[in-house]
């Protein structure tokens, strides 16, 4: 038991050999470990963490329909399950690979060589671990890295006792408890917070099921909870269930309920103070690259039944109750009452009955009509239809380094521009699917023989981004001595769970593509086939399970999958963004709204649209249209229209004026001109500021281009994931490194953060376009 109190007290405060920045630092032995195998080794105990935190929610169904106080004190215990005692630990990539590096591992005197994927290793609540003997086949680089791999110790533990539960609870007028519970202290010059807020909530006697005297009620019971330390520690979990109760005598009753729980979030820990050796000769790539710790907290649990019965003496209670779950939880408590409502039961009124002597004829004998009846008449009223209120408005703004002003013309101006376009070597697909998708551009073969850059003129770089395809078979074609390698992955969830058939197939439809439109031999077409990527995004988030349905392509020839380079006329509008901000008042109610601008052509350039709510912040960034920006002309037309209710139709236009300056007026009328030269850095690894290799061969482009009177501006952006502030520094960094790269040229930098999402982010490649820097070069022409 101590060896796991400080197991337990590495993990969430010694761990608190706080840096500067407050970041949790890892200890020596979690230092061995990576973030996969963490959390498979820690996953029972964020079990016990959730099923500790919704036990003790609710002893009853039955709340009274007035005030009340008190609080509530238990202790509860899990029994662990010998499936909980074992998980499987992740193996280096080369493992098996015999080629590369031998590996055995020694279990009860028996010797298992070349061992590859995962092997099995103890939990927390495990017993021995068994370390993995591995021999590479000679002593440099790669092959030196691939050596013997330990595991932590398990702590042979079958049942885990939880923390005492207190928490104070409230009777409102409503049939509803609310329980809360907090804990707060100070971890290591940073606060460390618990808190619980939980509602339970009758239903029969609330809605008049049942009567209020009757033994038997209904409810429902809700609860999040969240632990927490700033930099960190995030988890939080929601539990959700049906509870009834039934009263066998004045003062004992039994309970019981059916409760849907999850516990989720992340540990964050920085790998510091332990020697360069254990850095180089790790065989996890994680570990070599000193890369923070990242524990995705998990769990076994979903579902639990609950039974148990209480004692009510005083102003006590005395409750038990026993859940099947995951890990099986027993749980004894006390309750005081510090006041709590009396419901008062319902009496009927008893009327005496008449004498039966008395004749009923007497009665009405005895009975004297004072009034006459008279009878009355009604009016009819002349019925009018109801007229209702509904007014809209609408508001436009001009947006511009985050000031804003009222919207007037609109400026489109032409430049001369030498451009890059950084290319993003992945292919993206919809879940459980292997086709490429229809939105990446494919071509005949007779088309193959006229596909030329000339076709990105005017284009995003996102929209560039669709011929990835084509500009990849192009240059393979024209370099018949190269050769690319196409990796498979999948997101490893639901369908896709070890399915590396399904990456396999993604691979092989592109390498398909490459053979029968671009004529490219197959020798020259390595297949792979993984589950997550190397470096996969988070797939406990949507977006990063959908980033991780992908194909990587990769090649011994930079050249290959380098960034496109080309001279175009680039077009610059001012302002960079526009705000909408509707208004609509509808007395019967909004039934749905939209919003559409249009120029040139009668198509919207955008759209906007929704149902009996407006949404908030409604912006449309212009700069990062790409073709579209050429059909602004003239007269920009902004139709805003609503519907109520009733189907009432409102309609508002409001139209403002576009000025376009081409290069050809601005040297017809000697203007002072510019050549706008744009270079745009992707492949920025998910929060990281760091310049990969191949942004390191933009910069140095950009470098042998800079003259002394070339101002260059450097803009950072990131995309949606993560806090506001957190995002806006991270892109100020990102610019920061790309300006030092420089080499002494002077530059302005201006982090834009997630302000302005510059290509749609519901796309997992808009996600990534938008981890970029633009590097502008302005260099005067005349």
């Amino acid at each position: 038991m101590k060896k796991f109190i400080l197991l337990i007290m590495m993990l969430i405060i010694s761990y608190s050999n706080v840096l500067v920045s407050n970041d949790l630092e890892l200890t020596r032995e979690f230092n061995l470990i990576t973030s996969q195998n963490a959390s498979g080794y820690l996953k029972p105990f964020f079990t016990s963490i959730g099923e500790g935190f919704n036990t003790s929610l609710y002893n009853t169904a039955y709340f009274s329909n007035g005030w009340s106080m008190g609080l509530s004190i238990s202790i509860a215990g899990m029994m662990i399950p010998s499936s909980h005692r074992t998980y499987d630990a992740v193996l280096p990539d080369l493992y098996g690979n015999s080629g590369r590096v031998k590996t055995a591992q020694m279990i009860d005197g028996r010797l298992i060589e070349n061992l590859s994927g995962t092997v099995s290793q103890p939990t927390l609540y495990g017993g021995r671990s068994h370390s993995i003997f591995a021999a590479p086949q000679n002593l440099f680089p790669p092959d030196s890295f691939y050596k013997s791999v330990g595991f932590l110790e398990g702590n042979d533990i079958g049942f885990m006792p939880a923390l005492p539960i207190v928490q104070l609870y409230f009777g409102l007028p409503t049939r509803t408890e609310v329980r809360f519970r907090f804990l707060t202290f100070n971890m290591q010059d940073a606060p460390f917070n618990y808190f619980t807020i939980g509602v339970n909530q009758n239903i029969d006697k609330l809605l008049n099921i049942n009567d209020s005297d009757d033994p038997l009620s209904f409810g429902i019971t809700a609860a999040y909870h969240s632990m927490s330390r700033d930099r960190g520690i995030d988890i939080s979990s929601l539990g959700l269930g049906l509870i009834a109760s039934n009263q066998f005598a004045d003062n004992i009753s039994v309970y019981g309920g059916l409760m849907y729980e999850n516990l989720s979030g992340n540990i964050l820990m920085v790998r510091q103070d332990f020697s360069i050796d254990e850095y180089i000769n790790s065989p996890y790539l994680e570990i070599r690259n000193g890369e923070n710790l990242k524990i995705n907290v998990e769990t076994f649990n979903s579902f639990r039944i609950t039974a148990g019965a209480h004692y009510d003496f005083s102003i006590f209670r005395l409750h038990g109750d026993i859940s099947y779950a995951a890990q099986p939880v027993v749980n004894l408590g006390l309750s005081i009452k510090f006041f709590d409502h009396k419901e008062e039961k319902f009496k009927p009124i008893e009327y005496p009955l008449p004498d039966p002597d008395v004749k009923q004829e007497r009665l009405l004998a005895d009975m004297s009509f004072v009034n006459a009846y008279k009878p009355k008449t009604n009016y009819i009223a002349v019925i009018k239809e109801k007229v209702w209120d509904f007014d809209i408005s609408l508001q436009m703004f001009a947006l511009n380094d985050e000031i804003e002003t009222k919207l007037d013309t609109i400026i489109i101006e032409e430049f001369e521009s030498r451009q890059t376009r950084a290319l993003l070597p992945y292919v993206f697909y919809e879940e459980n699917m292997s086709e490429i998708p229809a939105k990446y551009h494919q071509i005949s073969k007779d088309d193959s023989e006229k596909f030329s850059f000339g076709k990105m003129l005017g284009q995003s770089p996102l929209e560039s981004y669709y011929d990835l395809l084509n500009v990849i078979g192009l240059r393979l074609r024209n370099k018949p001595e190269a050769k690319i390698t196409l990796t498979g992955n999948n997101n490893n969830i639901g369908l896709e769970k070890n399915n590396t058939k399904l990456s396999r197939e993604r691979a092989e439809n592109i390498k398909n593509y490459f053979m029968q439109v671009w004529g490219i031999s197959p020798e020259r077409i390595a297949v792979e086939a993984r589950n997550l990527p190397r470096v996969p995004s988070n797939n406990r988030d949507p977006d990063g399970q959908a980033e991780n349905r992908r194909v990587e392509i990769s090649s011994n020839d930079l050249d290959i999958t380098a960034p496109v380079f080309i001279i175009d006329t680039l077009i610059r509008v001012n302002p960079p963004a526009i705000k909408y901000i509707p208004s609509a008042v509808a007395e019967a109610g909004l039934q749905s709204w939209s919003i559409s601008s249009m120029s040139a052509t009668r198509e919207p350039l955008k759209k906007f649209s929704g149902g009996d709510k407006i949404t908030d912040n409604l912006e449309w960034y212009l700069e990062g249209e790409g073709t579209k920006k050429r059909n602004l002309q003239n007269n920009l037309q902004t139709k805003f229209s609503a519907i109520d209710k009733q189907n009432n139709l409102r309609e508002t236009v409001l139209n403002n004026p576009i000025k376009v300056i081409s290069v050809k007026d601005k040297r017809l009328n000697a203007t002072r001109d510019t050549s706008l030269n744009v270079y745009n850095l992707i492949l920025f690894d998910f929060d990281k500021s760091t310049l990969s290799a191949v942004n390191k061969s933009i910069t140095d482009f950009i470098k042998s281009e800079l003259t002394p009177d070339t101002d260059v501006t450097i803009l950072g952006f990131t995309d949606r994931i993560g806090d506001d502030k957190y995002n806006m520094r991270l892109s100020t960094a990102r610019a920061e490194s790309t300006g030092k790269a420089l080499d002494g040229h002077p530059y302005k930098v201006i982090g834009m953060g997630e302000t302005k999402l510059i290509y749609d982010n519901d796309l997992p490649e808009g996600r990534f376009y938008c981890r970029t820097v633009i590097v502008e070069a302005k260099v005067p022409i005349n």
